[in-house]
């Protein structure tokens, strides 16, 4: 899913000429490594997700977007475009479901809404793959801001 939602992010970027408001870059970095490795430990000691999420939002809670659609160039807030993939991965995720791509375990006596807590974890997965895409740009000395 990680290749699947980068391979996304690289494509909006690449179509829609996005442009990132500078981040800091080693706390946002570090915070999408405790996601990843939160991931994994999750079952044996504390979730941290939601407060990860916490300090995501406290690190690009003033950062914006800039894209282009039709030749004209649109700003969005970046939590705000985090929390709408979220929540077109989490509707995508249910027609999936009730098309019978596969079955969660709460489905197992028929089909069911995906709890809706899983837009959280579709945001988690998004900044992830997002950051990860915008260290590799950076990087390679891609331009992430937007234009003066």
């Amino acid at each position: 899913m990680y290749a699947a939602v980068a391979s996304y992010v690289c494509q909006a970027w690449r179509r829609l000429d996005l442009r990132v408001d500078p981040v800091p870059m080693a706390a946002t970095m570090a915070v999408a490594v405790g996601f990843y490795v939160n991931f994994f430990t999750n079952h044996w000691v504390t979730d941290l997700r939601w407060v990860l999420l916490g300090v995501a939002t406290l690190l690009i809670a003033r950062r914006s977007v800039t894209f282009r659609v039709r030749g004209v160039d649109r700003r969005m807030p970046l939590l705000v475009s985090f929390a709408l993939i979220g929540v077109f991965i989490w509707v995508a995720e249910n027609v999936a479901t009730l098309l019978g791509a596969w079955t969660y375990a709460s489905q197992a006596d028929g089909w069911s809404l995906v709890h809706p807590s899983k837009i959280g974890s579709w945001m988690v997965l998004v900044i992830f793959s997002f950051v990860l895409v915008l260290w590799l740009k950076q990087r390679k000395g891609g331009s992430t801001a937007p234009a003066a």
